[in-house]
């Protein structure tokens, strides 16, 4: 009685399989034959533009990274920074204060730190290092602050046009750009198919998955699980 019953079901399945195979070939082979006849498209390019809209290069540019990519702050942050150097320097010499860690202190009050001269020597040393640090990244980061500007004007501009529906694919990473019409009518092309959907006014989802438990339920039973 099972064996029929697994037999019917994996016809079944295996209908569906081939189906859904022979799509993802026809899907392969389009794509596969549009990236052949057009020079300007590249297979291994992460991003895929169906679209009629034809990408800038900045437009690429600010696209590669994906639709999960954000861009950082790029202000240079003092505090964290003197914070940051003087961590590092007080765990280099220890404790060097009159007080503990623990001890209270006035919110305005100053540390003092009773150095050596030696001591002395290198803080100056590890200032010096810091500040020019400090400038170096400004400056590093005032030019991706630049290039950042162009990214962000380019995603706006992508984002007002609204012949366009930008998403991701199905499977893997990347950027799948497609005529918003288009994907309109796709959609409702898959919906509208009866063989693979249908509409109902309610929510079968307990009732198939207690009918599947008592079904797990019984094969256990016979011990064919």
């Amino acid at each position: 009685m099972f064996e029929k019953i697994f037999e019917k079901l994996i016809l079944k399945k295996s209908k569906n399989w081939i189906v859904i195979h022979n799509r993802k070939f026809e899907s392969l082979r389009t794509e596969y034959n549009r990236t052949s006849d057009d020079p300007n498209i590249s297979s291994t390019d992460l991003i895929k533009n169906y679209s009629k809209r034809k990408l800038t290069s900045q437009e690429h540019a600010a696209l590669i990274n994906g639709l999960d990519f954000v861009y950082h702050n790029l202000s240079f942050n003092d505090k964290d920074f003197v914070r940051s150097v003087e961590t590092f320097f007080v765990s280099l010499l220890g404790r060097c204060t009159d007080k503990y860690d623990w001890e209270e202190k006035d919110i305005d009050e100053n540390t003092i730190y009773n150095l050596t001269p030696e001591q002395l020597q290198y803080a100056a040393k590890l200032r010096s290092i810091s500040d020019r640090f400090k400038r170096n990244a400004i400056k590093e980061l005032q030019s991706y602050k630049n290039n950042h500007k162009e990214y962000l004007s380019s995603l706006r501009k992508l984002a007002q046009d609204k012949s366009i529906y930008i998403t991701r694919p199905d499977k893997g990473k990347g950027v799948v750009i497609l005529d918003l019409n288009e994907y309109i009518n796709k959609m409702h092309e898959i919906l509208n198919d009866w063989s693979t959907f249908k509409t109902i006014n309610h929510d079968p989802t307990l009732k198939k998955e207690n009918k599947l438990k008592r079904i797990l339920c019984n094969l256990k039973k016979r011990g064919f699980l």
